[in-house]
């Protein structure tokens, strides 16, 4: 099965059943791993400098509430 992490605060938000609607929510979601190796590809060269953007894909909010009621069925997930 698949593996989703999230924060905290997302997961309290679902789990309460809250049924707010996000029409303009959106979201950067990345593995950790790809941060880490980011950072260390940055360390590793000494010309890098400013800011650095590590997102894998930019999804909406329903996007993601919806993979993870596929992924965990067993919580009321509101869409």
């Amino acid at each position: 099965m698949e593996e989703i992490t999230v924060t905290p605060l997302l997961i309290q938000v679902e789990s309460i059943g809250c049924t707010e609607e996000y029409k303009d929510f959106y979201m950067g979601p990345i593995h950790v791993k790809d941060i880490a190796l980011a950072q260390i590809l940055l360390y590793e060269n000494s010309a890098a400098s400013g800011r650095h953007l590590c997102v894998e894909a930019i999804r909406h909010f329903s996007d993601f509430t919806t993979r993870v009621a596929k992924l965990y069925p067993e919580y009321k997930v509101p869409r």
